[in-house]
């Protein structure tokens, strides 16, 4: 009801979602005019003055309905625990020193906290991160939150995890634009090596330190096609050989009816990956159905 007025009737409820969580709460606002003076870089919304009044509306409300329900969601519960941190600043820190691993995903609340735990010196915190890697597409100004990078900040230029080819073709992807996602997606990685089959492609100034193959994409029309061509190529790899029967020989897989004489891979050395958890027992079944190897299911269980 708080949003019903024909300014933001549009709005989709994620967009007020993250207006709170993006805006509001990392810029500690608490009244209508602060909220029409705010920051909203990065949002890509541009909003009126009258849209901003209906918001404004939307967020008492919720602020409201989380006081009658005494309860309060995680950016409000760590910007209590920064707010309690602070009022005690008069005494030392409980924490000399704090290191953050996956800095990426720390929301402006989070980095507040930390700030709060350990009062400012040399290697106070230290802060690792990928912004490329980022889950919940938030962006964190540090300075906003008390911590000062300014001129302290390095960029890893090393990759020790993937191949050079992997990381070229993901830079690829990061770096192609445009409506149609999946369309640039296929592209980008298509155009990870030349006529020439040159593979040294200087897309920044990263490299990684090994070498491999260079990713391949197939673009498939209907499910069925996935599953007939992911099971294709398994088959072609791997050949008819159990995988405990490629341990127990201590060689590779003995070549079946497709490609005879490559060389064999070992089923177990393969993972299928899905986009979705939903899909996980739908792409068991159809690979238990059509390879001779068995598959079982990575996740918290597996030993």
């Amino acid at each position: 009801q708080a949003a019903d007025c024909d300014a933001v009737a549009a709005l989709s409820v994620d967009f007020f979602k993250d207006e709170w969580s993006q805006v509001i709460v990392p810029q500690r606002i608490t009244s209508a005019r602060e909220y029409m003076k705010a920051l909203r870089r990065g949002r890509g919304t541009r909003l009126s003055r009258v849209q901003k009044v209906g918001i404004w509306k939307v967020a008492e409300a919720y602020q409201q309905l989380m006081k009658d329900l005494g309860a309060c969601d995680i950016d409000m519960a760590m910007s209590m625990a920064a707010d309690l941190l602070d009022v005690e600043s008069r005494k030392p820190k409980p924490y000399a020193h704090v290191i953050v691993d996956e800095g990426q995903d720390f929301s402006a609340p989070a980095y507040r906290v930390l700030r709060a735990m350990v009062g400012e010196h040399d290697d106070d915190i230290f802060i690792v991160g990928d912004a490329r890697q980022r889950i919940y597409g938030k962006t964190v100004v540090l300075s906003h939150c008390g911590i000062n990078v300014q001129g302290r900040a390095r960029r890893l230029k090393i990759n020790y995890r993937t191949t050079e080819e992997i990381r070229s073709a993901a830079d690829k992807m990061f770096d192609s634009n445009g409506s149609r996602v999946a369309d640039a997606a296929f592209a980008a990685i298509a155009g990870t090596d030349d006529v020439e089959g040159n593979t040294d492609f200087p897309s920044n100034d990263s490299r990684s330190l090994v070498r491999g193959p260079v990713p391949t994409a197939h673009r498939c029309a209907t499910r069925q096609e996935e599953f007939d061509f992911v099971t294709k190529w398994i088959f072609d790899r791997c050949g008819t050989v159990s995988p405990s029967d490629a341990d127990s020989t201590g060689e590779h897989a003995r070549s079946g009816e497709h490609g005879a004489g490559l060389h064999r891979v070992n089923p177990r050395d393969i993972c299928v990956v899905v986009r979705a958890k939903w899909l996980v027992d739908e792409w068991k079944q159809h690979l238990d159905d059509d390879l001779p190897y068995g598959t079982y299911r990575l996740d918290a269980a597996t030993p």
